[in-house]
């Protein structure tokens, strides 16, 4: 039985840990998107100046 719980925990272990790296690629990719948007905003500002 303490065999089959330590593969349990493991197996939980591991999707804990995918699920860490999915929810840190949805944070990298919305702060991809947010840097884009500042990046375009920046742009259309300087063209208005000019």
């Amino acid at each position: 039985k303490s065999e089959k719980s330590g593969v349990a925990d493991q197996h939980d272990d591991l999707m804990m840990h995918l699920g860490k790296i999915k929810t840190n690629g949805l944070i990298l990719k919305f702060i991809k998107s947010i840097i884009i948007i500042t990046q375009n905003n920046n742009y259309y500002n300087r063209i208005k100046m000019q």
